[in-house]
């Protein structure tokens, strides 16, 4: 989640989770819906480089782990020991 969103202000973060309970349906809904609106907006205004998103995607998600402190995807998160 902190990978997907980590870029939304806590603010956003507060009101989000809220309406997704309301709204009945699952956070996976939501999730889904962000990445195809990703890839539509890459595809739309940066398809040069989708290509080489699609080949280079599968090896970078082992990347995560090998950093030093374990902290992967959580590194740069607000509060985060290693966001420094």
């Amino acid at each position: 989640m902190i990978a997907a969103f980590g870029s939304i202000s806590p603010l956003a973060l507060r009101v989000l989770f809220p309406a997704v309970a309301r709204s009945g349906r699952s956070f996976l809904d939501f999730w889904r819906a962000r990445d195809e609106a990703v890839v539509a907006g890459l595809r739309a205004y940066a398809p040069d480089i989708v290509a080489s998103l699609e080949e280079l995607g599968p090896g970078l998600w082992p990347c995560g782990s090998l950093t030093p402190d374990g902290a992967g995807v959580f590194r740069g998160a607000p509060g985060h020991a290693a966001s420094g």
